[in-house]
């Protein structure tokens, strides 16, 4: 898949690639204690009265929703997580592949991925409410419209963005007092974080690398959620001038930026430290590198809130009390 990637130039094909090959990576056993995961049941259950709603989607198209949706399919991992995040689970009967938060999200029934969808099984499915992300699927909404089914896109590019979709979702659902109270609490999170970093002077905030693939070597810049996490956790993004999303760099462009911290997605800590010459990275030498769980951090849900508080312990353990070492 990432063969593929380096001969696709556009940054939505180039997006598809990195997400998907990291939600597969997603159970691969990790050195650096991830925070408790966010329950996957709202607090608060759907208004007993349902609204009709008119919305716009990121597609432009106006949708308008009479009845509170029961089965509902979810054509991207973060949407799962979304809906699931709302206590609406068991109105989900279908999702796209690889949407395996919560647990139970796994045991629903798969209707494609960013790539291919199976027309004829969402048909079956008899769905009142399909959702997708425009970032993934930029064409899937047509294809559905086409036969007639409902399809409601969003296409989040920054963490507000994020709650801002979680709280459209709750109108569309009719959970809007479990979005309201699932949005108030991130950003109360994001909040306590933000609080915490915002008067650091740059010369406070560590000069950060992750690394998101190793062959070929792959990083996060500009308008990818893990630069703006970095940003809020404390630290400057050594591809914050990159000019894309997700970059291929080599290794001497890696050295000449000195990161005090590495981040890696992969558990490949062994062969980042055997590479000739990173010995001399400052990470390296203070012992400042890391494995984590990469779906927190570039899935757009409501975990990226997870990956943010995760990366302010590693980058900062004198402000959040955990020396985020790797064990």
């Amino acid at each position: 898949m990432f063969a593929r990637a380096r001969w696709l130039s556009s940054f939505v094909r180039g997006l598809i690639c990195v997400l998907l090959l990291l939600t597969q990576m997603s159970s691969a056993p990790v050195l650096v204690p991830a925070p408790a995961p966010m329950a996957a049941t709202a607090a608060t259950a759907s208004l007993p009265i349902f609204r009709p709603v008119t919305l716009v989607d990121a597609t432009g198209t106006k949708i308008t929703i009479t009845r509170e949706p029961q089965r509902i399919i979810t054509l991207a991992p973060s949407l799962t997580e979304m809906v699931y995040a709302l206590g609406l689970g068991e109105r989900v009967v279908g999702v796209s592949a690889w949407s395996d938060y919560p647990p139970e999200a796994a045991e629903k029934p798969v209707v494609g991925d960013a790539f291919a969808l199976n027309r004829e099984k969402i048909l079956a499915l008899k769905p009142d409410l399909i959702l997708a992300d425009q970032n993934l699927q930029p064409q899937a909404a047509d294809d559905l419209r086409r036969l007639g089914l409902p399809v409601f896109v969003i296409a989040p590019k920054t963490l507000q963005e994020v709650l801002d979709a979680i709280s459209t979702l709750g109108q569309l659902t009719g959970a809007r007092q479990a979005a309201e109270h699932l949005v108030h609490t991130l950003q109360s999170r994001i909040e306590a974080v933000r609080s915490r970093t915002a008067s650091l002077r740059v010369d406070q905030r560590p000069r950060v690398f992750v690394e998101i693939w190793n062959d070929p070597l792959m990083t996060a810049g500009p308008g990818s959620f893990i630069d703006e996490l970095i940003t809020l956790a404390g630290g400057v993004n050594v591809a914050a001038g990159m000019g894309q999303a997700w970059p291929q760099v080599n290794p001497e462009w890696v050295l000449a930026r000195n990161p005090q911290v590495i981040i890696l997605t992969l558990r490949n800590k062994s062969e980042v430290l055997a590479r000739p010459g990173w010995n001399l990275l400052e990470a390296v030498r203070t012992g400042r590198v890391f494995e984590v769980v990469p779906d927190p951090l570039v899935r757009t849900g409501p975990r990226l809130v997870d990956g943010l508080e995760q990366l302010a312990r590693l980058l900062h353990p004198e402000l959040f009390g955990n020396d985020g070492r790797s064990r």
